[in-house]
C-alpha cells in the first residue's frame, strides 16, 4: 500500500515536471576579437565554439557557465560563426554595415 502511494506520488511528479526555462542573457560581441558572455541566475554549461564559417574550423572552444565570458584570440578579420551548445547564436555578416578600423 504505501509502495503505490508512493510510485503513483513519483509518477505525478514525473508527469507533472516543467524544466526550468533558461532565462540567462548571452551578450555576443567583435569588437577587437569575438566574445561571449553569459549572465543570469539559472545555474547552465554552455559549450561555446567560434568557428571560421569559410572552413567549418573550430579556432576556439570553451565551456562556460553563467555569469562567465569567453573570448578568441584572434584579433584580424574572420567570417565568425558562433555556436551555443550545438545551436547557431550568431553569424558575423559586415555587408551594408559600418566598420571601425583602428591602425595603431
Amino acid at each position: 500500500m504505501i509502495g503505490e502511494i508512493g510510485a503513483k506520488t513519483l509518477q505525478e511528479f514525473i508527469d507533472n515536471y516543467q524544466e526550468p526555462e533558461d532565462t540567462n542573457t548571452i551578450n555576443i560581441s567583435f569588437i577587437g576579437q569575438p566574445k561571449v558572455e553569459i549572465l543570469g541566475d539559472v545555474s547552465k554549461s554552455y559549450l561555446i565554439e567560434f568557428i571560421n564559417a569559410n572552413t567549418n574550423q573550430v579556432l576556439h572552444s570553451h565551456t562556460i557557465s553563467n555569469n562567465m565570458w569567453t573570448v578568441c584570440s584572434k584579433e584580424y578579420y574572420v567570417p565568425w560563426l558562433i555556436k551555443i551548445n550545438g545551436k547557431i547564436v550568431s553569424k558575423l555578416d559586415l555587408n551594408n554595415k559600418r566598420v571601425l578600423i583602428s591602425i595603431e
